[in-house]
């Protein structure tokens, strides 16, 4: 049994690290100066600030001051189609000035996106043609991270990730809340004490395919190691994702029979 459940934790480990089951709340706070590029219009100048993952794909807009020639903004409009849900706008600006925005984890739908790596990129230009770009990358996740990157077309670079205060325990579950045995046999206790807050549940085998989703109507979820379709599953690692009000929490347990 041992010798089986080592690929399979390695699995684990690896799904994890790339932050595929951990969703860590906090806020990005991101503050640069852009310099004058000597175009055309400067000092007045457009600009943008958003958020991809690490391979690119759109996250956020967090900023975006632009009036009649935002079609300049190249980078930006490409990357996002010119989504600024919740984004700070405004007109063109008058002068190459410090900006500073903030990024709460989360991406347009209001989603917290898995942890890993992201990057926050700045576009901006003074003339009618492609500006200056640039990105800087950070992890998010459960340690705090402190940058000052430098760049030619900027000054006063800085990248401070903060991750939400919580009380965790040892196990990475706040103090209140409790999954047990593990491994388990016939039944895996979700145990939730001195709290008000409903409770979800959902349950991954190793692939990330889910295999069963509870909720709890009592202080305790049971789980019995069989899928949503009362289907007893095979022996092995299993992953869960446990919502709790507005926290995510994530583990692994092992089915043993």
């Amino acid at each position: 049994m041992k010798n089986l459940l080592k690929p399979l934790l390695s699995t684990v480990l690896v799904l994890f690290s790339f932050g595929i089951f951990s969703q860590t709340s906090g806020t990005l706070t991101f503050t640069a100066t852009t310099i004058n590029q000597f175009g055309t219009y400067q000092p007045k100048n457009i600009m943008a600030i958003w958020v991809t993952n690490a391979s690119g794909t759109f996250i956020k807009t967090l900023k975006k001051m632009a009036g009649q020639r935002v079609q300049y903004l190249y980078q930006w409009r490409a990357n996002s189609a010119s989504n600024v849900t919740d984004a700070i706008t405004g007109s063109t600006l008058p002068n190459h000035q410090t900006h500073t925005v903030s990024w709460n984890g989360k991406n347009v739908s209001q989603a917290l996106v898995a942890d890993g790596d992201y990057k926050v990129w700045i576009e901006f230009t003074d003339g009618d043609y492609q500006g200056a770009y640039t990105s800087f990358t950070w992890t998010k996740g459960s340690n705090a991270q402190s940058l000052a990157p430098t760049d030619s077309k900027l000054s006063g670079i800085s990248l401070i990730w903060t991750p939400t205060p919580s009380s965790i325990a040892e196990n990475g579950l706040p103090l209140n809340l409790s999954v047990f045995p593990n491994p388990f046999k016939n039944q895996l206790n979700f145990v939730v004490t001195n709290s008000n807050d409903r409770i979800f549940v959902d349950l991954y085998d190793i692939t990330g395919k889910k295999v069963a989703s509870l909720d709890n109507k009592a202080a305790t979820i049971t789980w019995d190691g069989t899928s949503a379709n009362g289907e007893r599953l095979r022996n092995g690692v299993y992953l869960y994702n446990i919502t709790m009000g507005d926290k995510k929490y994530s583990g692994r347990v092992i089915l043993s029979n």
